[in-house]
């Protein structure tokens, strides 16, 4: 059975919004609805070829999150 991805999961992968990719997707003849929609690995790798080729792959983003500044105690108005 086919090993299937999900459009954001690909969006992801790639560093690229899920608008990018679903217009991509588009351009390549790949019938997808929505972010949610899934494709097969070979459509995938059609996708990752194009996009790559035309630069749109970016540096992924690292996903933890950005560390919080502990905020200083304020003094109680007296």
């Amino acid at each position: 059975m086919p090993k299937n991805i999900r459009v954001y999961e690909l969006a992801r992968e790639m560093g690229m919004t899920n608008a990018e990719v679903l217009d991509l997707c588009e351009s390549l003849g790949i019938g997808v609805k929505s972010h949610s929609s899934g494709i097969v690995e070979a459509q995938a790798d059609r996708a990752r070829r194009k996009a790559k080729s035309e630069g749109l792959v970016r540096e992924v983003q690292s996903e933890e999150p950005a560390k919080k500044k502990q905020s200083e105690p304020v003094a109680e108005p007296e």
